[in-house]
């Protein structure tokens, strides 16, 4: 069996550990060393930064990054961040293993804080990709192996691999969705001669169970690079590219349903090879990279229908970039949470991470200059940064007489906190008759209470009761 190897640090708790929201993720190559880079992304030049250098007995070139938060019982937020290297090693490091940002110069731009030890977990396959679910309690993990378990399954509590999908290839990606149980994995045969993305769930107690729905759309002459899931679950994407069908190749961004896995739209990208992409929070824009690692790069912008999976015909902005250095496993573009800024890795003039302004293409500034080589930036996932991440419909109901006067029977609840909240009430009367319960209301109204007031509702109050229930 080939295996990977995770590297868990102790997740800490009680305390919010990116205090500043920090949540993009850059790697740097510092002469021989390399290193990863967290700052905040809706502030990303003049936030508090902080950096993690890899110990000097690790081998392999960091290739993949992402986040794995949770949300404790004070609502704070707990942030790892994981990495991959292409030694087929996988490593989860908490903020306490990090340190306040240097410069390329080498100056302390703020004081240390105290690094910590981190412990191993082993995996099935080569861990090329990984995706951490919203609730920051798994990461799926997925990469070539020699074996036929190209997918697992770690428990990020417990620190151990807990499962594994058997498919007879590779895995090439994986996306994370935020219903709260799916994920899309991109899986290529052994021969390479067919590829495909495909559903598979999470169940609480730690399995992996297939959906039996796949998108077969890769081939011999058509390769599928990387694949993600549009905020709300409806809608996933994936980029391809055509070789041989087609001279030059050609790049798409194709839509596909969830659940079903059936494709709703497909757009051509500008380059030959796309290598990236990202989406907003909103699920309404989507972002794509191409090129043909020889010329520069395009980053082009495509409004996105996050149900129906439409994508806009004409991209909206369009930039040129230089070329990145890109494996088949490295996203090179982000997009900030509030969708206003994009990160673009870069290697000429001189590496760096570019940040443009995402509505109108303009240059900004950068994550940092003077850096020997530049890989992928990463966002931390839009459903891990909301406090709820996953709505729960709950059943709040009362059985019993109405009555009436002093014995009149009240039923309500209390909607409390500043956020607003959306609910859904139902005053059943007449159609309880039809279940068998006697003595059922024939007219019920609904009342909104706010302090020291009362009002009816008065939409309830214009349906005529023979058509109420």
């Amino acid at each position: 069996m080939c295996a990977g190897l995770l590297w868990l640090a102790p997740r800490a708790s009680g305390q919010n550990l990116f205090p500043g929201g920090e949540d993009a993720v850059g790697i740097y190559t510092d002469g021989e060393s390399q290193f990863i880079r967290v700052v905040d992304s809706t502030n990303p030049v003049s936030s508090r930064c902080f950096e993690f250098r890899p110990p000097a007995d690790e081998s392999g070139k960091i290739q993949r990054t992402g986040f794995a938060l949770l949300r404790d019982t004070d609502d704070n937020l707990q942030v790892s961040v994981f990495y991959a290297r292409n030694d087929g090693s996988f490593h989860f490091v908490t903020q306490s293993q990090f340190t306040d940002c240097i410069s390329h110069e080498g100056t302390l731009l703020t004081a240390r804080v105290t690094a910590s030890t981190s412990g191993n977990i082993p995996v099935s396959n080569h861990a090329d990709s990984a995706a951490a679910t919203c609730d920051g309690r798994f990461a799926v993990v997925v990469g070539v192996t020699d074996s036929t378990t190209p997918v697992s399954l770690v428990d990020l509590t417990s620190g151990e691999e807990v499962d594994t999908f058997p498919f007879d290839g590779n895995g090439l990606d994986v996306a994370a969705c935020d219903d709260g149980q799916s994920v899309l994995v991109l899986l290529d045969n052994a021969s390479g001669t067919a590829s495909e993305v495909r559903r598979l769930t999470v169940s609480d107690a730690g399995a992996l169970e297939d959906t039996g729905e796949n998108l077969p759309l890769g081939s011999a002459a058509v390769f599928l690079s990387k694949v993600f899931s549009v905020p709300g679950s409806k809608v996933g994407l994936v980029l391809l590219t055509e070789f041989f069908t087609a001279s030059p190749p050609i790049s798409r961004l194709v839509s596909f349903n969830i659940p079903g896995l059936q494709m709703l739209d497909a757009v051509d990208l500008a380059g030959r090879l796309g290598n990236a992409a990202a989406v907003s929070c909103t699920g309404e824009k989507v972002f794509a990279r191409s090129g043909n690692r020889i010329d520069p790069d395009f980053v082009e912008g495509f409004s996105l229908d996050p149900v129906t999976g439409l994508l806009g015909e004409s991209a909206s902005p369009t930039i040129n970039v230089s070329y990145s250095n890109v494996t088949n496993f490295v996203n090179a573009l982000g997009l900030s949470r509030d969708d206003t800024q994009l990160f673009v890795p870069e290697i000429t003039p001189d590496p760096q991470i570019s940040i443009f302004d995402a509505v109108t293409g303009t240059r900004l500034g950068t994550l940092g200059e003077g850096f020997s080589d530049v890989g992928e930036v990463r966002l931390a996932p839009c459903c891990a940064l909301t406090a709820s991440v996953h709505p729960v419909a709950l059943n709040i109901s009362t059985r019993l007489g109405v009555l009436t006067g002093d014995s009149v029977l009240i039923g309500g609840f209390i909607v409390t906190g500043t956020v607003p909240k959306q609910v859904i009430l139902r005053a059943i009367g007449p159609s309880l008759t039809q279940l068998g319960v006697s003595g059922a209301l024939a007219d019920p109204v609904f009342e909104l209470h706010q302090p020291n007031e009362c009002r009816a509702n008065e939409r309830q109050l214009e349906i005529e009761p023979a058509k109420r229930n």
